[in-house]
This record gives structure tokens, sequence and C-alpha cells, in this order.
């Protein structure tokens, strides 16, 4: 490509910093395939602003006296930090970021799962994770998934994610999907559920007018923050 090996070795460094390979002596290899992730503080980066306005518009879908649970993800997490004003609400949440940000507000009741620690999302996962989502009923739950379409439903990258994830929305009464305008259309390794079982999206201006019609087609309430 033209370049030195200075700058080889540069992009090399960024691309682990990324998640996406891991150095050797000498080079570097892909990730093993299924298990790829970002950072949590690289996928923090991305879309900030869409995040940040999906989660503000979403945390106004919850009341007072709310039972919900906020799973683990960037997204997920501005939900978090947009519930200040409640003075009433109990959150369950497997995710560290999130039983974090809530932790300053004494008024809410965080109920935090076990599991095994997973350091890419800051989360826990396994069975003591999936049994605990399976002991509650809630009102609402905030997923975020690494794609969503009409016809392949919510789908994940990190299989051991997956698990957990269905056990919450198999908990709530009404499933809430966060995610910005590049999820759409996009399919990951791990499906988690079909379409059907969402109620609401709450998404960001860039998503398509075409692709909203999709979803709200179905009964789906799209909500563009």
């Amino acid at each position: 490509f033209g370049v030195s090996l200075n700058t080889v070795r540069r992009d090399l460094d960024a691309l682990e910093e990324q998640g996406i390979l891991r150095r050797t002596q000498g080079g570097a290899i892909l990730q093993e395939f299924g298990h790829f992730a970002q950072p949590f503080h690289v996928r923090k980066t991305e879309y900030s602003k869409e995040k940040e306005a999906i989660g503000l518009a979403a945390a106004k879908l919850v009341a007072e006296n709310d039972t919900i649970i906020i799973d683990a993800g960037t997204t997920t997490q501005q939900v978090a930090r947009n519930l200040g004003g409640l003075q009433c609400l109990t959150v369950l949440t497997n995710s560290l970021e999130v039983a974090n940000d809530l932790l300053p507000n004494a008024n809410l009741t965080v109920i935090l799962s076990g599991g095994v620690l997973r350091q890419p999302s800051r989360s826990t996962v396994g069975m003591p994770a999936e049994q605990f989502f399976s002991q509650f009923h809630v009102d609402k739950a905030f997923i975020g998934v690494g794609g969503i379409s009409v016809e392949t439903g919510l789908t994940n990258p990190n299989i051991h994610e997956t698990p957990v994830k269905r056990k919450m929305i198999e908990a709530a009464r009404e499933v809430i999907v966060v995610a910005d305008h590049h999820k759409f259309e996009q399919v990951s390794l791990s499906p988690i559920a079909p379409i059907s079982v969402v109620h609401k999206i709450v998404t960001d201006a860039q998503t398509s007018e075409a692709t909203i019609k999709k979803f709200t087609a179905l009964g789906i309430e799209v909500i563009v923050a």
C-alpha cells in the first residue's frame, strides 16, 4: 500500500484497540469468529449524539412506580442517565455501567443481576444472569440489539449475551428496543427474538421513513428522537 512499517504498526495498534484483531509477534490475527465485540469505551463514542437523543426520548416512556429492565449497552445506558427526575422506580439490570449511573439517585431501587462478568460490554451473562431475570415480571424492558429487521427480528453479535436478552424480553409486559439508524436492516450472528415481541422502537432522525413504515405496518410504535 506504499506506507511505512511504522504506519502499519500504528494501524494494527488502532485495530487492536477497537477489538477487531489481536497483535502477535510480527503481525496480528483476527479475533475468533463469533466473539468479536468492540470494547465498551470504543462503542460509546460511535453515534454518540444519536444515542443521547434516543436515551432522552426513551426515558420519557418511564412512569413513576414502574418496574423496568435496562439491558447492557451504550444506547441503553443513555436511557438510565435520563431517569434522574423520577422519585419511585425499580430498575433491574445486568449492566455495571447502568447500575453505576443510577447509584447517586437514592430514590431509585436498583437490582443488579449476578453472572459471569463480560468485560467488553461491562455486563453479566451466563446461567446466573438468565435465572435472575426469570424470577421477575416488569412493566417495561429497554433492549439493545446488534441488528433489527422485519424479516430476521432482533439479533446480537455475541452468543453469550443473547440468552439473557431473551429472559429480559420474557419478563416484560412491554418491550422497547432502542436502536440508532445503522442497526436497521442489519443481521448479527445470534437471533434474539422475532420482531413480533417488540411493542415500541426508539430511534434517531436518520432512520429512513421507508424503514419506519415497515415496522409501523406491523403495529409497532416507532418513536423518532
